[in-house]
């Protein structure tokens, strides 16, 4: 009885491991040959590129791939998730601006202390 469990219990973890594995999406390829002789066309359609980078669209990855050795495919459509590290940097780059005091009547414009 309790071989049965255990095998039941390692058939079920397999076949789930195999399920996950085949629901992965493999990068692709850009259709590159589309956009080689016009500009890009103006199209907000970003893609997430293998390079952890989110592009415009299609044509825009494209074009940065004609000026890199190292081609990024499209991991997915759409905008790339923000890495650890990519929200440590925008987190410095809030805390290195500035700070702005607003004066009376300058209509929210901001003015720099001791103005």
């Amino acid at each position: 009885m309790y071989s049965l469990l255990l095998n039941a219990l390692i058939f079920s973890l397999v076949s789930g491991i195999v399920l996950a594995e085949a629901n992965v999406k493999k990068p692709r390829e850009p259709l590159c040959s589309r956009y080689e002789d016009a500009p890009c066309p103006y199209e907000n359609k970003p893609v997430c590129g293998t390079d952890g980078y989110t592009y415009g669209n299609e044509c825009q990855l494209c074009v940065e791939n004609r000026e890199r050795t190292n081609k990024v495919l499209i991991k997915d459509e759409g905008h790339c998730p923000l890495s650890a590290q990519h929200r440590r940097m925008i987190g410095k780059q809030q805390h290195m601006m500035p700070p702005h005091v607003l004066k009376e009547g300058h209509q929210g414009q901001p003015v720099p202390e001791g103005h």
